[in-house]
């Protein structure tokens, strides 16, 4: 996942992301985005992935290849540090991605920043069954993925 400043001299200093498994599959994220502004940008983009690799398969002409499943994405909510704040959301087959700033207002020195999605679906369906196993735990799910 990416978070790109506008420009080369803004720096992403930190992304801090929360994730959450709920018992339909979908995947609850949060993540914390601080970013130290250079006063010349208007903005800062952050992509998120749509796509993912979802194990091997056998194409028509028998060579196995990486299968790729699509992703839905919702967003719930963006905000800095004074409550929620602008930004424009550019949504992909294979991306979607938030330009976060005020037009026409520079940003300059540290911001923090809060994104709010959701992820329909994540976890694939074979191994759904282990979500409500309780031996198992949200942690080692998601590493499996």
């Amino acid at each position: 996942m990416l978070a790109q400043p506008a420009k080369a001299e803004d720096i992403v200093s930190s992304i801090d992301m929360e994730a959450r498994a709920e018992r339909d599959s979908t995947v609850v994220v949060k993540e914390q985005i601080s970013v130290k502004f250079d006063g010349k940008s208007r903005f800062f983009e952050r992509t998120i992935p749509l796509v993912s690799p979802d194990g091997p398969f056998v194409s028509k002409d028998g060579l196995k290849q990486g299968a790729i499943r699509h992703l839905g994405f919702r967003l719930i909510k963006v905000s800095g540090q004074k409550g929620p704040c602008y930004y424009q959301i550019k949504s992909g087959a294979n991306a979607a991605v938030l330009r976060i700033g005020e037009p026409g207002k520079t940003l300059s020195g540290s911001k923090q920043y809060t994104v709010e999605y959701l992820l329909p679906q994540l976890i694939p369906n074979s191994i759904l069954h282990l979500l409500r196993t309780p031996k198992y735990s949200t942690t080692f799910l998601l590493t499996l993925i």
